[in-house]
């Protein structure tokens, strides 16, 4: 709603500043693992935060949204596509994020589905993360399924 869209900037450009603080600390030796749950939101991330000088940190982009390993990689396939602006405005949405797909590479991502997929596949579950404290063993993803 209109009445809602200063608050809704404000508590964007505190989020965008709290990252950018939080990347801007980052001694040369950490790397990073970025929890995004919606991965339309990666192009943006990469525009307007430290992000970009800060590839070589990034050991992975966990995201969710998709589902299933299905969606992403079929969004990979149509990474980039046009953008579609005359069948309405869900069209529009999805063509458009998917163009933009195409930078989700950069990220290095990882999608932990929704705990039952979709039902077609059964396909849900989650991840068990291992940290090595020391931090020189790269980060350890167990993909636990569940039983339908």
């Amino acid at each position: 709603l209109e009445p809602e869209l200063p608050i809704w900037r404000e508590l964007r450009r505190r989020h965008v500043a709290e990252l950018n603080g939080e990347l801007a600390a980052l001694r040369s030796d950490q790397r990073v693992i970025l929890f995004c749950h919606d991965p339309t939101a990666l192009p943006f991330l990469a525009e307007e935060t430290l992000i970009g000088e800060r590839w070589h940190r990034l050991e992975v982009t966990v995201i969710g949204h998709l589902h299933s390993p299905l969606i992403l990689w079929k969004s990979r396939l149509l990474a980039g596509m046009p953008t579609i602006h005359g069948l309405g405005n869900t069209a529009r949405r999805l063509s458009r994020a998917l163009n933009q797909a195409r930078h989700w590479c950069s990220f290095n991502v990882k999608l932990c589905p929704s705990l039952t997929g979709i039902q077609l596949l059964r396909d849900g579950g989650y991840y068990l993360l291992y940290l090595d404290p020391s931090g020189e063993v790269s980060p350890e993803f167990e993909f636990v399924s569940l039983e339908w």
